[in-house]
């Protein structure tokens, strides 16, 4: 099996880097990074109308299902307990992350419930 090194820079402090040569590592970044630009989508989505408040809370529900796609490439591994790990990609920011992203899902639903 090939020993690729994968360099991942922090979302929250570009000055922050790890690299590791582990697949779930670079799944699990790849996740982070897909959630981040579905999260980005649903911002931008028109939500002044029923279309784009659902396609943002779609939006929202996905990044969280990546999220949480992410947790489990982390579950049981070696390297989520690195400690030389960014802050943005450790198993428990993964899980703040994704709550946040179910909570902004919840916002949109209960923004088109009230209309």
């Amino acid at each position: 099996e090939a020993q690729l090194a994968f360099t991942w820079n922090d979302a929250l402090r570009p000055e922050a880097k790890c690299t590791l040569s582990q697949l779930g590592f670079e799944r699990a970044c790849a996740m982070f990074n897909l959630a981040a630009a579905l999260s980005y989508r649903a911002t931008i989505q028109n939500t002044a109308d029923a279309d784009g408040l659902r396609a943002a809370c779609q939006d929202f529900q996905h990044a969280a299902g990546c999220l949480d796609a992410a947790v489990g490439s982390a579950a049981g591994t070696r390297w989520a307990t690195y400690k030389g790990l960014t802050l943005d990609v450790r198993p428990a920011a993964f899980e703040g992350f994704r709550a946040l992203m179910l909570a902004q899902a919840q916002r949109c639903f209960f923004e088109r419930a009230s209309r």
